[in-house]
């Protein structure tokens, strides 16, 4: 379940973001390119993040799915390793793949903040979507500064 604290904390990043976005409007804006050429940067960006997203083919270390701060805004561990460790479950794919899911359901529920295991690898597979576009935009960013400072 989701407390009114962690509702109010995902406003104030949906609000942060949208500032954002209307910077990174101002500065398209002021940067004198074209919406077209805009447009096209954004879509070589993207078709980059698409390239890395289907390179994965689902296969995204633990690592990097549960990051430090995701574990540790939403279990009482700081790593996924420590997060089956705690449970009694071992460490490697081969013990993770014969976890039964109502035991791996059950210790999700009783030590996250989410209902079930699906829930919270939807979650932090969302959350590295996102890392992933924002480093994409980021990419954007630079590209639209050299383009500033070349005319």
């Amino acid at each position: 379940m989701t407390s009114m604290d962690d509702m109010q904390k995902e406003i104030d990043e949906l609000k942060e973001r949208l500032n954002k976005l209307e910077e990174n409007n101002k500065q398209v804006q002021n940067s004198g390119i074209s919406l077209s050429e805009f447009c096209q940067l954004m879509i070589d960006d993207l078709d980059v993040i698409t390239e890395r997203i289907e390179k994965l083919d689902g296969k995204v270390p633990a690592e990097e799915l549960f990051t430090e701060d995701f574990m540790s805004q939403h279990t009482q561990v700081s790593s996924f390793e420590k997060f089956l460790i705690q449970g009694g479950f071992g460490t490697d794919n081969e013990s993770f793949q014969a976890i039964p899911a109502e035991e791996l359901d059950e210790y999700v529920k009783n030590h996250s903040d989410f209902a079930c295991w699906q829930d919270m690898l939807k979650s932090s597979t969302a959350n590295y979507v996102y890392r992933q576009l924002k480093d994409g935009l980021n990419v954007l960013n630079i590209t639209l500064e050299e383009t500033q400072n070349e005319e």
